[in-house]
């Protein structure tokens, strides 16, 4: 965690960084921060196809299946399988 904060604190556009980190915070439990994470993945780069399946995965955790379904369609649309 801490690699990827210092990542983004040189670089606060480093969209690998929140993709990663936004992996670690769903690993730890930590929803919101993850969904976070995955925000600015797509605030960045809206063609990242699996940061919408990822995020999708943490609604479904969340129990939120409607946001979960719509980001597994836009996974689905750009290329994901």
């Amino acid at each position: 965690m801490a690699d990827y904060n210092k990542a983004l604190e040189l670089d606060p556009q480093h969209t690998s960084a929140y993709y990663n980190r936004g992996f670690l915070n769903f690993e730890l439990e930590q929803y919101s921060q993850a969904i976070d994470d995955y925000n600015k993945v797509i605030e960045f780069n809206p063609y990242y196809a699996a940061a919408y399946y990822n995020r999708g995965v943490v609604y479904q955790a969340l129990g939120k299946q409607k946001e979960a379904d719509e980001d597994f369609a836009t996974y689905k649309d750009l290329g994901g399988k």
